[in-house]
């Protein structure tokens, strides 16, 4: 398997486009499988945070809530911080 940190982000943007349409998903494994992949991916998977916040608070199943959530906290917590644009 080749790591997403190893692949160009254009090929990034458009795994996560991808898994983003299967947060949609009418079946809860495409969807739970989906949030395991974004986490996985980690902050360069950001572009599906909103999604991925919208399933952890929304989903009608808790399995799926809770990877969604888990998957969050991994792109939000390995997120390189920004430098202030004033400094």
């Amino acid at each position: 398997m080749i790591a997403p940190q190893t692949m160009d982000q254009r090929v990034v943007d458009k795994i996560v486009t991808a898994l983003g349409m299967c947060l949609e998903d009418d079946e809860l494994v495409v969807r739970g499988s989906a949030a395991v992949a974004l986490g996985r991916i980690g902050p360069r998977a950001a572009a599906a945070s909103a999604s991925l916040r919208r399933l952890a608070d929304e989903d009608d199943n808790p399995q799926v809530r809770h990877v969604a959530a888990e998957a969050l906290e991994k792109i939000e917590a390995e997120a390189p911080v920004q430098p202030d644009k004033g400094e």
